[in-house]
């Protein structure tokens, strides 16, 4: 083989060895409690924009509050039969609290930017007395997304 070929092919094999490689979700994760795959949905979320998903995944939120103010970006590979669902473990929506935190100048609890299929089961939504704090806020061509049983609570 002559030596420009093999200080090609070499260089090549460098860059697919030394490449990035990303574990992309797939499968059903829990957020919440000690033990769980993440402590906050805002650390699920944060992962699933920097890894995507490789097919659906679940994220299954123990009862607790948690702080909003995270951005769901657009992800590769959804579709109708690849998904993404947020959704109660109890499947009571009084369990899972998302608010804001007054003190924060983000305009938004949850923005979807550009996602699509992307479903929050059984959870509320709760903005306390700041002015002109959005819930939900869908931008970029957001679309097929679903908010099931779910409460809006301003």
């Amino acid at each position: 083989m002559p030596l420009n070929k093999i200080v090609v092919s070499l260089l090549m094999l460098f860059l697919f060895i030394s490449g990035e490689t990303k574990s992309q979700l797939s499968g059903t994760k829990t957020i919440g409690s000690s033990g769980s795959d993440y402590a906050s949905i805002k650390d699920a979320v944060d992962d699933l924009n920097a890894n995507g998903i490789s097919a659906s995944v679940k994220f299954v939120i123990n009862s607790g509050t948690y702080e909003g103010d995270f951005t769901i970006d657009d992800i590769l590979r959804t579709s109708d039969s690849d998904t993404i669902v947020f959704t109660s473990a109890t499947e009571d929506s009084t369990d899972v609290i998302i608010k804001n935190n007054p003190s924060d100048t983000v305009n938004f609890l949850v923005k979807l930017n550009g996602c699509k299929h992307v479903t929050f089961k059984k959870i509320t939504f709760k903005t306390l007395s700041v002015p002109f704090v959005k819930q939900i806020l869908l931008t970029n061509g957001a679309s097929y997304n679903r908010f099931q049983n779910c409460v809006f609570n301003a």
